[in-house]
């Protein structure tokens, strides 16, 4: 008999709630995998004869205008990757492939494989063409990352940025052997960019010698140019070096020298006598200070280079009164011979360092020289005066910073660090000096020495004898406000800060408002203080960056915030008309601009301006302010195209380091196209048909979905070419010798005649003319010709991306469905036993 299992009620309700339980997580997390994982991504491939405008046939000796279109319903942002494969029997026509100008393009000469390293050529059998990541889910649109301002370690003695897109360049400065010349940080990465520091050489490895006053440009065409001495033997010259910034190499000629019979100094930051670099629309200038032997004894020259035609385009001698030139000898602890170098307007003024170090030189005082660039001779009038404390021969005079008088840009100023030895350490002071357009003393600015003084000046250091802050070399400047660096010696024994900045504005003739304490700030949370600042430079968005000996990159903001800099901008430019390069006159309606990927409660501000393409602002678009992350363009006129600039104000300048934040601009229209033409490689033996397949991948944060697509076209030979075969047919019942185009005959069947090789000739026939039989060619049925089919897609609404979170949102589904099932069955067990 039996045993009766009790069952409670109890139990069966728990087991009741349970499986409902397990059923809600199923409907709740399964519907929003199934819509999540669904990309849909749409490709059409169409192929039409260039002569004909057929999209089924083609004639052998035209050519084929391929056109591809991929659209997606994503909702999140994504990139999009088509690689267009051309068939056998027709080839690359060479600059034809056309697609939207903020996509790239990369070219394969081979049929499979990942290499797509080779140029665009008729040898060309795939195109990839990429979107970049971050569009809108439409294709239709463009983005460019929020800037980040953090600050970076450059692994070297850095001088001044140099500012290109979102990296920034330095070039160290008196670098010496087995040391690198030039660096780069890229502001998306927050990073040093790939491939770098650069040790740069012109024959031989560490031959080439950058200056103590590292100054450099960037050109229109990505070169960067700066100036150095090449030693070879017992020889140097100096010249300028150019490096290609957008093929990250030096450039294909990359020295040009423009000064002969120069001495290297023998310590590492005297190693360049040519130093600085000005410019004057393509012209570069620098100083050589020669020495004071020789062929060019004592002569201060400044040399000019053409970066147009890359040739020499003067020298001009700055030093008619005779002061000596460098002689190695007397500076022992290797002082530059040309300190800092500073250009103002069509002007440059040379500090040429004489005092700064004890020696049989140091009662000249350091000296200014002036030079006008229109001209490349000495400024008219112009009588190299002395700095006024450095002649007395005395100490350590440091003649360091040169700076325009921003009430009066035709006045030059330096500020000077003056510094006695003594028993118990130095004893600084700092000083002011301007000079006018014809090399008089005039007053300095008011108010300068003042703001100067809240800049600590003596520096304790525990168990040891208080060192100094210097006044530093450049000076950056925002509006009527002036930024001036101050630095303690590099080898001074502190393990705090040793760097300051110091904000002046001209306009109230007082320290800026807004800076920690009287217009000054530090660096504390960078290598602890310990930056050894040399110089500034202000980017477009008004923020400060500064390098320096410790080889960290710091930028702040001009309106004294605390921290690093909070202001940022990017710049998107787009042109819709190169999204339909098969339909220029699709219809398209611009959308929005936006924020993405930042936090938008740390978002103080947000505006954009919109400028055409000759870079002219569009009436009423500028200066839009965002409203949560947005800015409405519906009512900006289609055009031809724009440049959409954004500035950006956060809070917080750690919302601009997470490497997600970006500015998009979109716009509504058809999907996007991409275009190529090839033409047939034979006109009489081409294939039956010419093909053309293009595959687009989509991903975005779930992961990736593929589109594919083909065309095909029927190829037709021309009458000219004879493609024929002999074949056998009736004949009359006369023997006859025939060439191998038959003729129709009786309807007596017979065996056809043999041939034989005289000229071709038609046998008469007793029936009608002879014709002439049709090729063998096989062609491809009308109603399939020209198809343009989607393969390995599934049809909307009916397959998945099994990709990323995807995978494991159905997997775990699957499971709560069996454990559901389980718990179902048990429950029907338990009853069944109960009945």
């Amino acid at each position: 008999m039996k045993t009766p299992i009790n069952i409670s009620r109890n139990d069966e309700k728990r087991h009741q709630r349970t499986i409902i339980a397990l059923l809600a997580a199923i409907a709740v997390l399964l519907p929003t995998t199934l819509a999540s994982a669904i990309p849909q991504p749409t490709t059409q491939k169409t192929g039409t004869a260039v002569r004909t405008g057929s999209n089924t046939q083609v004639e052998s000796d035209d050519q084929v205008d391929w056109v591809v279109k991929t659209a997606d319903a994503d909702t999140r942002d994504v990139s999009a990757v088509v690689t267009d494969s051309i068939g056998e029997g027709h080839g690359l026509v060479p600059g034809s492939v056309k697609f939207p100008s903020n996509w790239t393009a990369l070219y394969s000469d081979q049929s499979a494989g990942d290499d797509f390293s080779a140029a665009e050529s008729s040898a060309t059998r795939r195109i990839r063409v990429s979107s970049g990541d971050g569009q809108p889910s439409s294709l239709l649109g463009g983005v460019d990352d929020l800037l980040s301002n953090q600050p970076a370690f450059t692994e070297g003695d850095g001088w001044l940025p140099l500012f290109q897109g979102p990296r920034i360049f330095n070039v160290f400065h008196h670098t010496g052997t087995n040391k690198p010349e030039l660096n780069c940080t890229d502001r998306q990465t927050r990073a040093v960019c790939a491939g770098y520091p650069k040790e740069i050489s012109i024959s031989t490895p560490n031959d080439l010698f950058t200056p103590f006053s590292a100054a450099a440009t960037i050109d229109s065409a990505g070169r960067l140019w700066f100036s150095g001495t090449h030693q070879f033997g017992s020889s140097a010259e100096g010249g300028f070096a150019c490096f290609d910034t957008i093929a990250n190499a030096p450039c294909l000629q990359s020295w040009f020298p423009v000064a002969q019979n120069l001495v290297a100094g023998t310590a590492y930051v005297s190693r360049s006598p040519f130093s600085g670099v000005s410019v004057l629309g393509t012209k570069l200038f620098a100083l050589a200070v020669n020495p004071t032997t020789g062929p060019t004894a004592n002569q201060i020259n400044l040399h000019c280079f053409d970066t147009a035609s890359l040739a020499k385009c003067g020298t001009t001698n700055l030093n008619p009164g005779g002061l000596p030139g460098w002689n190695n000898a007397l500076y022992a602890q290797g002082r530059s011979p040309a300190l800092n170098m500073r250009q103002v307007g069509n002007r440059v003024y040379i500090i040429v360092d004489y005092a700064s170090n004890p020696g049989a030189t140091s009662g000249i005082g350091n000296r200014l020289f002036c030079a006008d660039l229109t001209t490349g001779a000495s400024c008219e009038g112009w009588t190299v005066p002395a700095i006024p404390g450095t002649t007395d021969g005395g100490g350590l005079r440091f003649s360091n910073t040169i700076f325009p008088d921003l009430n009066n840009l035709s006045n030059i100023c330096v500020a000077n660090t003056l510094v006695n030895l003594t028993l118990l350490g130095t004893s600084p002071t700092r000083t002011l000096t301007c000079f006018d357009q014809a090399s008089l003393s005039t007053p300095s600015p008011a108010g300068l020495q003042a703001a100067m003084s809240s800049v600590p000046l003596q520096i304790p250091i525990f168990g040891g004898a208080p060192t100094f802050a210097g006044n530093a070399y450049v000076t950056a400047e925002v509006g009527t406000k002036m930024f001036f660096p101050f630095a303690t010696p590099v080898d001074a024994a502190l393990r705090g800060v040793n760097s300051w900045a110091l904000c002046f504005d001209y306009a109230t003739g007082a320290a800026c408002g807004g800076f920690p304490t009287d217009g000054v700030r530090t660096f504390p949370d960078v290598n602890k203080g310990r930056v050894s600042i040399y110089g500034f430079a202000a980017d477009k968005n008004g923020c400060i960056w500064g390098l320096g000996d410790a080889g960290w990159q710091v930028s702040f903001n001009s309106s004294g915030a605390t921290g690093d800099c909070t202001r940022t901008s990017a710049t998107v430019s787009l042109q819709p008309k190169t999204f339909y390069c098969a339909s220029p006159d699709a219809k398209i309606t611009w959308t929005k601009a936006q924020l993405r990927g930042i936090d938008l409660s740390k978002v103080t501000s947000f505006d954009v301006s919109v400028f055409d393409t000759a870079g002219v602002p569009v009436p009423g678009f500028s200066d839009i302010p965002g409203s949560a992350g947005v800015v409405d363009l519906s009512a900006l006129p289609a055009g031809d195209g724009y440049r959409f600039d954004t500035s950006v104000l956060v809070n917080d300048a750690s919302v601009l380091n997470t490497g997600t934040a970006e500015f998009q601009v979109t716009f509504d229209g058809p999907p996007a196209e991409i275009c190529l033409r090839t033409e047939l490689l034979s006109v009489c033996f081409p294939p039956p048909v010419v093909r053309n397949d293009a595959v687009a991948v989509l991903t975005d944060s779930e992961g990736s979905a593929t589109s594919s697509s083909f065309s095909e076209l029927n190829v037709l030979i021309p009458p000219r070419c004879t493609r024929t075969t002999t074949t056998s047919t009736p004949t009359t019942t006369t023997p006859t010798t025939t060439p191998t185009t038959t003729a129709p005959t009786t309807t007596t069947p017979t065996t056809t005649a043999p041939t034989t090789t005289a000229p071709p000739t038609t046998a008469p026939s007793t029936t009608g003319a002879p014709t002439t039989t049709a090729s063998t060619t096989t062609l491809v049925p009308a109603d399939v010709a020209g198809i343009s089919q989607t393969r390995g897609t599934p049809p909307p609404g009916s397959s998945l991306a099994l990709t990323g979170s995807n995978a494991l949102k159905l997997l775990f589904s699957g499971v709560l469905l069996i454990a559901a099932g389980l718990l179902l069955i048990d429950l029907r067990k338990y009853r069944s036993q109960s009945s």
